[in-house]
């Protein structure tokens, strides 16, 4: 965190482990097991969009799973919230979305560029 809100923003989230922990991880009966961290959309920051490089927060010694949404005004954040709960649900259950999306997209590219003649692909014109 940064900025002049930055020590406010650190003490709420040590706040808010210091809770979960004195509680088991449940809040509002659940237990707590994906953690979602809304970051400001900057177009300059690269962010994996794909969510194959799955990453983990580390909250007062359990792990649990860490998703990084870049917003921006206007987006659909409980659906956002959404859509990243119901994955971890398929991650659990064995079906890796990205994954599959990644072999899919990749197959589709080698067929394409195999259909392409070779001139084409290898961006000179055709006569």
């Amino acid at each position: 965190m940064s900025g002049p809100f930055a020590a406010n923003g650190t003490d709420m989230k040590d706040g808010f482990a210091l809770y979960l922990s004195e509680k088991g991880n449940v809040l509002a009966g659940r237990n707590v097991e994906l953690i979602v961290e809304l970051v400001h959309w900057n177009p300059e920051v690269p962010f994996e969009r794909l969510g194959i490089d799955l990453q983990a927060r580390d909250v007062l010694g359990k792990a649990l799973p860490l998703v990084r949404i870049p917003v921006a005004p206007g987006r659909n954040i409980p659906t956002l919230i959404e859509v990243a709960a119901r994955n971890l649900l398929l991650q659990r259950m064995g079906y890796f979305s990205a994954e599959e999306f990644s072999r899919s997209l990749t197959a589709q590219i080698a067929m394409e560029s195999a259909r392409q003649p070779a001139g084409d692909r290898e961006g000179g014109e055709g006569v």
